[in-house]
């Protein structure tokens, strides 16, 4: 027997051949420091307040590793102990501790698993060129929920779990709190690899698509942010749609033209571009070329077709049976003028609009101009009263449903009538004057009537040296009655008088 000395290893192993040849107990391969029926090879036992332990002291300067070899006959498999040339590390390698090391608890407590560095508390390295993962986690519990799942605490309080879900399908989740399933910011689905991003409750979400982003938090920003912070050459934030490993569609901002949002048929922003969209939310569809920011020209020719054939540079075709329109023009601004309008322009000059005025009515309109309620050259009250700015020319009959209101001006002072007058109802009480006709040329057609009150006398003068008949001017020297003229293109003509 080897009693109490636990501590002095030499003294325990130079006695231990001594008990190896004279124990002639059940226990007869066994050796025992402090204990008189050893239960294993080597059994070390101490009862004293202090406890037991054993010093394994490598007192020669230099390469002296103090360490434990685990030999297999006589072959070492593994060793365990100290790398005096890695700063003392604790290693578990195989045969040398510095050339094989499979285990590294690194003086500041990281620790390498692989033979690598400790960069972090865990850091596994692998150089090993077989199938599986660098770590496995794996739960094997046949009662209640067997997560296999990885927790992130900080100061003891669980922040994230993740892992694969037991209760849902094995889904591969990440979660906020201790639990897979209660609060998921993260999903793959374990059958189709579909993915969605966002914060719903456990299996409340099911991704219904290859990438799926759910959000019900009421913050500013959108859903999805692409984004490019390269400062050296082109730094478009754009994705790209493949099929079998070809781009056929891109979009995105182009950062090297003015930061506008194309859709591209390309893998590249600016190489087919099929719609661009400007920083003040001009469209343009392209067709056969690239658009030239700085230049401005557009050379596109091409038709977008909505619902059916592309026979027109925009063709809407609708075969629902519902009451919506094929094309809805709105307008829901609540500041300014908010008029629901189309404008027609060419060469970049506005030549018509059409739409409703907000701030007349809501009234239809049709302007020479891309304002409405500037030039208006039509217009259709909620009534349907129809107003034509300048003139109405009907080629064939012309049959109104209705009466027809003709324009009428009160006059007492010289005047020079333009086209949109009809009727001038010339009040001379105050004394005599005259009504200029404007000139025969750009009028034909254009009539007049010119009725006379007031007890004086009112001339009715051609524009110029132009004549009414085959005089200058015409005088209407009795109240109540009226000069009635029509432009033939040639001249003015009297109707009645």
């Amino acid at each position: 027997m080897i009693n109490n000395y636990s501590s002095y290893l030499r003294f325990g192993v130079i006695m231990l051949a001594l008990y190896l040849t004279t124990n002639n107990t059940a226990n007869a391969q066994n050796a025992g420091i402090g204990t008189t029926t050893p239960s294993n090879t080597l059994d070390v036992e101490d009862g004293r307040a202090a406890g037991c332990g054993v010093d394994i002291n490598a007192t020669n300067a230099g390469n002296a590793n103090p360490l434990v070899n685990f030999q297999l006959s006589g072959v070492t498999k593994f060793s365990v102990g100290v790398d005096e040339v890695d700063a003392s590390s604790f290693k578990i390698g195989l045969a040398n501790l510095s050339t094989s090391t499979r285990l590294k608890i690194a003086s500041d407590g990281n620790i390498g698993i692989g033979g690598g560095p400790t960069n972090a508390r865990l850091h596994i390295t692998d150089t090993v060129n077989v199938a599986g993962g660098l770590v496995r986690i794996q739960n094997d519990r046949v009662v209640g929920d067997a997560d296999a799942s990885l927790e992130f605490n900080l100061n003891g309080v669980s922040k994230f779990t993740i892992g694969s879900d037991d209760s849902d399908g094995d889904d591969f989740k990440m979660a906020r709190g201790n639990a897979l399933g209660v609060t998921d910011f993260f999903r793959a689905n374990s059958a189709d690899g579909r993915i969605s991003i966002g914060a719903f409750a456990g299996s409340a979400l099911t991704p219904i698509a290859r990438f799926h982003v759910y959000d019900t938090a009421n913050t500013a920003g959108g859903i999805v942010r692409i984004e490019n912070n390269r400062v050296v050459g082109d730094a478009d934030a754009s994705i790209e749609f493949n099929l079998n490993n070809s781009g056929k569609w891109i979009m995105g901002s182009d950062d090297s033209n003015n930061d506008f949002f194309i859709i591209s048929q390309s893998n590249q922003l600016g190489i087919n571009d099929r719609l661009i969209l400007d920083n003040i939310g001009n469209v343009t569809f392209a067709g056969n070329g690239n658009f030239n920011a700085t230049s401005g020209v557009n050379n596109f020719k091409t038709n977008v077709a909505i619902g059916g054939a592309s026979n027109a540079t925009l063709h809407v075709t609708d075969t629902l049976t519902t009451s919506a329109s094929g094309i809805r023009i709105q307008n829901d601004k609540i500041v300014g003028d908010a008029d629901a309008k189309l404008e027609f322009n060419q060469n970049g000059v506005s030549l018509f609009s059409m739409g409703t005025d907000d701030s007349d009515a809501d009234k239809f309109k049709i302007s020479a101009n891309n304002t409405l309620g500037v030039n208006d050259r039509l217009t259709i009250d909620g009534a349907g009263n129809v107003t034509i700015a300048q003139g109405l020319t009907v080629t064939g009959a012309f049959t109104p449903n209705g009466s027809i209101a003709m324009p009428v001006r009160a006059q007492s002072a010289n005047y020079t009538a333009t086209a949109s007058d009809f009727f001038i109802y010339a009040n001379s009480g105050g004394g005599a004057f005259t009504v200029t006709l404007p000139a025969i040329a750009g009028n034909t057609g254009k009539m007049f009537i010119i009725r006379r009150a007031g007890g004086s006398t009112v001339t009715v003068k051609g524009n110029a040296a132009e004549n009414i008949e085959a005089a200058n001017t015409y005088d209407i020297t009795v109240d109540g009655t009226s000069l009635f003229i029509i432009n033939d293109g040639g001249g003015w003509k009297i109707i009645k008088n």
